[in-house]
């Protein structure tokens, strides 16, 4: 599937002129970079036969999630929003600061993914997607993501950590009880935003979907999400994450329910795990390959090189194109799927292709990805350059 450079960069101007007040902000990113590749065969699919996606809130969770990003621990992954909220509600004392640098000490020494701090993609060892070792980085996480009180996660944690560490940590959340409590007072109206947000995720339509997408990776879709809803500071943006098949969505409870992350959403941070389950060797086969064609690497974060575009492409514009034709209307007049100007462009010009893909039941392959790494050029080429006139 080839096409030629010109018309490619046409299509891209016309894209871009589309949506006139984000190209200006876009340009100063100035940015390049993209994407897959291919060449994979007698790749092995087991989907298995069992698969569900739970939405739910969990007290616990919650907790742990409040306090982990308060605490700071780990650059880019806590958010500043907690910082901010945490400092300016309850000051920090000596005491305090002792107990976030005790859990910052623990928090790294169980957080095991040595691939997430790579940022240069050409040595990356899962290239321009999400690190296979993402699905399993965060075991202390998981633990306490999985349990229903914190006494039972403590329980579950006498397994990975010393006695010392477990002894610790309950003594760290009887430290900040008092101020974490009126948090999960004001929490309980997430019980009815996940309740909401669960049926659209039992279509069964909803799971041939991703299985089609995971096809498409030639990888495979896990067995048993569960979509957590917890507390983030009010603001202008909420956020999510993947751990393993544990999906975070962060927001305050009084967000307005178009801002809260929905259903697609959670598809998006779907599409990251099946995107991590690929083998190492397509990973490394589509970076190189991509790479070949595409010359401006390093211009932008290595996850929002391609790994981002492509979720945006599957999780929200395909996604809600084809569940929610409403809101696809809406979110595509508006031309905003992402808050990042390159992921922003660059999924809005790969839609139309990925959609032929799926419609097709067409998966990774070196035509494709070179379509795709001509359109990523021919972006790159076209923000340059109007960066360049603008500042001439």
């Amino acid at each position: 599937m080839k096409t030629s450079l010109e018309t490619i960069k046409k299509y891209i101007i016309k894209r871009l002129r589309a949506s006139e007040p984000h190209y200006h902000h876009f340009i100063f990113y100035s940015i390049g970079v993209i994407m897959l590749i291919s060449l994979v065969m007698g790749v092995s699919l087991k989907m298995g036969t069992d698969f569900s996606i739970k939405v739910a809130y969990k007290e616990t969770a919650n907790v742990f999630t409040v306090m982990d990003q308060a605490s700071e621990w780990k650059k880019d992954f806590c958010k500043v929003s907690y910082k901010n909220y945490w400092r300016e509600k309850y000051p920090l004392s000596k005491e305090d600061k002792n107990y976030f640098a005790q859990y910052k000490k623990l928090r790294e020494k169980y957080f095991v993914n040595p691939e997430s701090n790579v940022t240069d993609v050409t040595k990356a060892k899962s290239g321009l997607f999400v690190e296979t070792e993402a699905l399993t980085e965060d075991p202390l996480g998981k633990i306490f993501y999985s349990s229903e009180t914190l006494e039972e996660a403590f329980n579950k944690l006498s397994g990975l950590l010393t006695p010392d560490e477990v002894k610790f940590l309950q003594e760290f959340y009887q430290h900040f009880e008092k101020k974490y409590q009126p948090i999960l007072e004001e929490s309980k109206k997430l019980v009815k935003v996940a309740k909401d947000f669960s049926a659209p995720m039992q279509d069964q339509k909803l799971v041939s979907y991703l299985k089609k997408v995971a096809l498409f990776y030639q990888s495979k879709l896990g067995e048993n999400y569960t979509v957590l809803y917890v507390w983030a500071p009010l603001g202008k943006e909420t956020n999510a994450f993947p751990a393993g098949d544990f999906l975070i969505m962060q927001c305050h409870p009084d967000t307005p329910i178009e801002k809260v992350p929905g259903p697609d959403v959670i598809v998006h941070e779907i599409i990251h795990t099946i995107s991590a389950r690929q083998s190492q060797e397509q990973k490394q086969m589509m970076t190189k390959v991509f790479l070949e064609k595409f010359k401006g690497a390093g211009k932008v974060e290595k996850l929002k090189i391609l790994e981002e575009p492509l979720a945006v492409v599957w999780g929200q514009a395909l996604y809600l194109k084809k569940f929610n034709p409403s809101l696809y209307k809406q979110e595509n007049y508006k031309m905003i799927w992402y808050n990042h100007p390159w992921v922003n462009v660059y999924a809005q010009l790969l839609a139309p292709l990925m959609e032929e893909v799926y419609q097709s039941g067409e998966t990774i392959n070196a035509g494709l990805i070179e379509t795709m790494a001509d359109m990523g050029q021919a972006l790159y080429l076209v923000t340059t350059s109007v960066g360049q006139r603008k500042s001439s």
